[in-house]
């Protein structure tokens, strides 16, 4: 499995971006910060929503929104829900190897 390329179809989905065909971490972080500043600006109720499914720790949202923090809360925000998506991709990938392991015994 390709971690970034998952991680990438799942956090476009999430924020409607344009799904390009390969992309680095660091450009996903950088086209969803875009669109969470945006939301920050315009449509804080919506992201928080979208938050709140993602199951993104409530805590560490509001610590990203602080002001005297070293990087900008629209930054910080995409970070932890790429490493939330990429956290699920590698808890599933460890389920799907178990399941496909004969020497796991089943219920």
């Amino acid at each position: 499995m390709n971690l970034i390329f998952e991680t990438t179809k799942l956090v476009s989905k999430d924020f409607e971006l344009a799904q390009p065909d390969f992309i680095s971490e660091a450009d996903l972080e950088k086209a969803l910060a875009a669109v969470i500043h945006h939301m920050i600006d315009h449509n804080l109720e919506k992201l928080f929503s979208i938050l709140y499914r993602l199951d993104i720790n409530e805590q560490k949202v509001h610590a990203a929104l602080k002001k005297n923090n070293d990087i900008a809360p629209h930054i910080a925000i995409a970070k932890l829900i790429i490493k939330r998506h990429k956290e699920k991709l590698e808890s599933r990938e460890k389920y799907r190897q178990d399941e496909d392991d004969d020497s796991v015994e089943r219920w």
